[in-house]
């Protein structure tokens, strides 16, 4: 059981340090992230204080459902069949509130096509609306038939209170007193600047942007803008919405496009009343001319006949002739109705008319049939406002009309026979009564035929006087069928720019991108980073960055560098351990400016502090870099000595340290052939010489990942062969070379010394223990110190730290 706990422990701890290598990379690059998010934060900034803001303006209203649907049969008949619709159609209501009759008196009335921008500044970057507090009110006059796409920004700047500076699109600079004719785009458009009541001498010298388009294009425009819905699916309850920069002229729009649609409403409401006040007074007219001449007519026949007052001795009909006139008179009043509204219908067989209504009829399917052609005509018209003849709509409803206007023509036809039924049958009950009077004379008989005509006449006539005056008691009294329930507010809803939101979704940005970034970074990042990346390679030493990079420690250095030197030197000795004698060991690496005669110089250096007696010998003949290290005397080295055969070993060794035993010798003068040089005895002679004299040999080779010159040297006089890998810098394919070297036998003794680490990296072990493989571990903090840092590199470090 405990040690299921144990290996249990270990995974877990194991898995810990994994998602701890995880998150590393992205926490070392800490300040990307303060970079990313000052970055972000400054353009949200930056946006927020130069983007106008846009606020959104809403009103609510009711949009009254409208009484009076016909109880007939027919009509019930058509609804059922869709031939005619509903006379309440909300989402025709909806159109017809965004319809260029609406909405071009809103633009009209409010100068929409006139929009003036204060500029804040001497850019357009930042600016804001304005409306009523605008100092200068702009008219138009504008040729509408050319100008239906116009479009045209001025710069306007107020010199003074009583002239103003315009700058056009084309560049053009003008001074103009207020009041002045500005053409704009031809003779016949032009603006008008005058000072607005808010204008005072805090203006002067703004600089105010004016864009200028035709009415039509405005209407468009607020017509794209403005936003009409059914608040839900249940009610008649309709939701209107406007987006602008200003929040007094969205509230303005609302308000007058719901003032537009109110007299657009009532204007439709009384084209039908007015139209049949029309009808009723040219009646009124035809009768009261009729009436004269039967009057004349019966005045005329009085006249001649010598008569003044003939009913003095019969004063009144049986109750059965009576009754039979009364029947004849109203049959005959219903007829010439019938044949009045048959000959309006064959003379107006368009679909703009509307039929004359509530004319008095009895039958009430005429009276519905009338009032929902009346209703299709106008919700027509109104369609052809926006619309093409050929919209299916506009179809739908000229064939609705068609159907109605048969419909009428066969009820009219119907009603007339029916009404000419009646008339025989009275006229036949009249003359029975009629012939009991032929007793009565000749001459009264006939008066009695005029009277009779009169008294249709003048019935109708005051029939048609009733109707007029119930017409215009109507027309007077009509009311619009709306109820505004939450009228325009004046605060408005800001939409953009969000300002929470956006320095969040900064904040997130901030975070995420830099993430995106390094992820994409060490996706494509193929660089040496660490010894798990040597694979099976053995790791003998780790050398960290420092700023002393490029010179010999000091003997009095306790820092990171000195250090890992100190455990370089401890981890050969236990590699070599098996050697007698002389121990050579050449460094070497893939690519240049990887280190090698730096950690060569500091190896050889480490070694002599421990009494014995070391010498570097610079076998980079190609591109030599000892003499960086060391300031000698002697230029001469091992090129020299292969070549001139009279000079010695002791000629070409040069002793750099007066307290240790450390000599150095230069590669010499860069020979034309350094693979071929070093293949010569005379280099063989000069190995065997240091050995016999020297306890350690450092060879400072050249890159044997770039060039073959010093491959047979190692393979032939190195014990060990330190493969210098440079951390960030070496590819890790490159690797593939010290591992080929193991795997062909080219080298009998390698290991990989890692440079330019980071000493605060946890992977590495400084300040917690060094793990190297050799040697030991168990190091703090406290037993090293670096050189004095700047407060800002501190800072740097603690976070590198974390």
């Amino acid at each position: 059981m405990k040690s299921t706990s144990r290996k249990e422990l270990s995974n877990v701890q194991h898995e810990k340090i994994n998602l701890a290598e995880l998150i590393e990379p992205y926490l070392k690059r800490w300040y990307i992230y303060l970079i990313s998010l000052i970055l972000g934060l400054t353009i949200v900034y930056f946006y927020v204080s130069y983007t106008i803001p846009i606020y959104k303006n809403s009103a609510s209203i009711i949009i009254n459902e409208e009484d009076g649907k016909s109880n007939s049969s027919g009509l019930s008949i058509l609804e059922d069949l869709e031939f005619v619709q509903s006379s309440s159609n909300l989402m025709n209501e909806l159109e017809i509130m965004k319809c260029h009759s609406v909405l071009y008196p809103v633009v009209d009335s409010l100068n929409l096509n006139v929009t003036p921008f204060l500029l804040g500044d001497n850019s357009k970057l930042r600016r804001s609306e304005l409306f009523d507090e605008s100092p200068i009110l702009i008219k138009s006059i504008l040729n509408e038939e050319t100008t239906i796409n116009f479009s045209k920004t001025i710069d306007v700047i107020i010199l003074s209170d009583s002239k103003i500076r315009v700058t056009s699109n084309d560049k053009s600079v003008k001074e103009f007193l207020y009041g002045d004719r500005i053409n704009i785009d031809d003779e016949n458009s032009y603006i008008t600047i005058n000072k607005n009541k808010t204008f005072d001498n805090k203006w002067i010298g703004k600089r105010i942007e004016v864009i200028i388009t035709s009415k039509q294009k405005a209407v468009e425009k607020l017509r794209a803008d403005l936003l009409v819905e059914k608040e839900n699916k249940e009610s008649s309850v309709v939701k209107i919405s406007i987006q602008g920069s200003n929040v007094v002229k969205n509230n303005a729009i609302l308000n007058e496009v719901l003032n537009s649609y109110r007299r657009d409403g009532l204007n439709d409401k009384n084209t039908v009343k007015t139209n049949t006040s029309n009808f009723i007074k040219d009646r009124i007219r035809f009768l009261l001319e009729e009436l004269n001449e039967v009057e004349l007519e019966g005045e005329s026949y009085k006249t001649n006949n010598g008569v003044v007052d003939f009913q003095t001795d019969v004063t009144d009909y049986v109750a059965g002739k009576g009754y039979a006139e009364k029947l004849v008179i109203e049959s005959g009043i219903q007829l010439n109705l019938v044949k009045l509204l048959d000959d309006y219908l064959k003379s107006n067989t368009g679909f703009n008319d509307l039929l004359p209504s509530n004319i008095g009829f009895l039958d009430q399917s005429i009276i519905s049939l009338t009032e929902q052609y009346n209703k299709l005509v106008l919700d027509r018209n109104k369609l052809l406002q926006n619309t093409k003849p050929s919209n299916p709509l506009v179809l739908k409803i000229e064939s609705q009309l068609t159907s109605i206007r048969e419909s009428l023509k066969i009820s009219l036809f119907n009603l007339k026979k029916n009404y000419q039924l009646k008339e025989d049958t009275y006229n036949k009950q009249f003359n029975k009564f009629n012939n009991d009077l032929n007793s009565m004379p000749k001459f009264e008989r006939e008066y009695r035929s005029i009277i009779r005509q009169q008294q249709i006449k003048e019935s109708l006539y005051l029939f048609l006087l009733q109707k007029r005056e119930e017409n215009e008691i109507e027309l007077a009294a009509t009311v619009t069928n709306i109820k505004v329930i939450v009228p325009p507010n004046n605060e408005g809803s800001l939409i953009s720019p969000k300002k929470p939101i956006l320095y969040l979704a900064s904040l997130i940005l901030s975070i995420f991108i830099p993430i995106g970034i390094i992820y994409v970074l060490q996706l494509f990042d193929n660089k040496l980073k660490d010894s798990k990346d040597l694979g099976d390679l053995t790791l003998l030493g780790q050398i960290p960055k420092s700023e002393k990079a490029n010179s010999i420690i000091d003997d009095t250095d306790r820092s990171f560098l000195s250090e890992s030197f100190r455990m370089l030197r401890t981890n050969i000795n236990f590699s070599l351990s098996d050697k007698v004698g002389c121990k050579t060991i050449a460094l070497s690496s893939s690519l240049p400016g990887e280190g090698k005669t730096f950690i060569s110089m500091n190896l050889a250096n480490t070694l002599s502090k421990t009494g014995l007696k070391v010498v570097v010998i610079g076998l980079d003949l190609r591109m030599p870099k000892l003499l960086d290290y060391v300031n000698l005397n002697k230029t001469i080295g091992v090129s020299n000595f292969i070549i001139d055969e009279a000079l010695t070993p002791v000629d070409i060794i040069n002793s750099v340290s007066d307290k240790y035993d450390l000599s150095v010798i230069n590669a010499g003068d860069i020979p034309p052939n350094p693979a071929e040089l070093l293949l010569k005895p005379r280099f063989k002679e000069l190995m065997n010489y240091l050995r016999e004299n020297f306890d350690y040999i450092i060879m400072d080779t050249s890159p044997i990942g770039l060039i073959s010159d010093c491959l047979p040297v190692v393979k032939n006089e190195a014990d060990l062969l330190l493969y210098v890998a440079r951390v960030g810098y070496l590819q890790k394919r490159m690797l593939s070379i010290p591992k080929s070297f193991i795997e062909d036998e080219v080298v009998d003794n390698l290991a990989i010394v890692l440079n330019y680490t980071d000493p605060f990296d946890k992977k590495y072990g400084y300040g917690y223990g060094y793990g190297y493989g050799y040697g030991y571990g168990g190091y703090t903090n406290g037993y090293f110190s670096e050189s004095k840092k700047s407060f800002l590199q501190k800072i740097l470090d603690f976070f590198k730290r974390k």
